[in-house]
This record gives structure tokens, sequence and C-alpha cells, in this order.
């Protein structure tokens, strides 16, 4: 792997096998570690017992949703200086949902069907963080984040 490709340790919290069949293959395809969890309580007990460079999280799962998951990881983080980026995965294409993420502790919004192209601008986001030895990005200077508030919706799928 170039250093551009550090291998990136990812949770992601999906409940869907269509959406766990194509971002597992869109990750393992560059090289990065995956575990796939089914549900909320899932990631977090996860992330309680293991160390996740970035999560790519559904909000709509069963037990525990993607909002609730993200406030007990952020509960279990804190008091630590490096919070794992948590991105959301959703189809809701409804006003307010990614400020509503933001809000709950997320550092990101991907709308369902997401791209593959979305998912490796992530990625190369966060590697290059892990390079710059914990240098974490502005959520505003995210590549993803500014297409969506530059009003790129897609309808829900």
């Amino acid at each position: 792997m170039s250093n551009e490709e550090t291998q990136l340790r990812v949770l992601v919290a999906e409940d869907n096998p269509v959406n766990q069949f194509l971002i597992r293959k869109l990750l393992e395809k560059r090289g990065h570690d995956v575990t796939l969890v089914e549900n909320g309580a899932e990631a977090v007990d996860a992330v309680r017992s293991q160390s996740f460079d970035l999560v790519f999280m559904d909000l709509h799962m069963p037990i525990l949703g993607g909002l609730d998951a993200t406030a007990a990881i952020r509960e279990l983080e804190a008091g630590t200086s490096e919070p794992v980026p948590i991105y959301a995965l959703t189809a809701d294409a409804i006003v307010g949902v990614r400020e509503e993420c933001l809000a709950a502790g997320m550092d990101g919004y991907l709308d369902k069907p997401f791209r593959a192209d979305e998912i490796a601008a992530v990625l190369q986001e966060h590697q290059k963080r892990i390079q710059d030895l914990g240098r974490f990005p502005d959520v505003a200077d995210s590549a993803v984040d500014r297409s969506r508030s530059e009003g790129d919706a897609k309808p829900a799928a």
C-alpha cells in the first residue's frame, strides 16, 4: 500500500444485506480492514472493545438506531483526545436530517444509495488524517459534506 492508501480499520453498522455486501466490497477492494455489525447496539459494543479509524453508521437499524448509537459512542469517548469519525448512511432525503446527524455528533453524512466516489472521498480524507498524526479535519472541510450542503440531494431509496 502506498502512503495515500493507508489501511483503515472501518466499522460498518448496516442492517440491509445488499448494502452490507456493497460497502464491504468497496472497502475491502481498497485494502481496508472491515468489521460489519447489523445494529447500533452491536456498533457500540464494537467501539467499546476495539479501535476503529472510521465508522459508517446507518440511521435506521433494529435494536438501536444510528443517532442513538452515535450518542452512546460519544459518551464512551468522553475525555478521550481522538473520537472516531462517524459518517451517517441514510436513505432519508428529508430537509434537516443532515443537520440532525451533525448535531448528534456525527462527522458527515452520505445518502443511500451511496456512490463509490463518495466513499473514496471519505476514505482519502481519513487516510490523510491518520498520516498527519492526529490532525482531525473540520466537518466544513469535508468534500462529501460540501457537496451535500450545496443541495446535491438524491431521492430516498
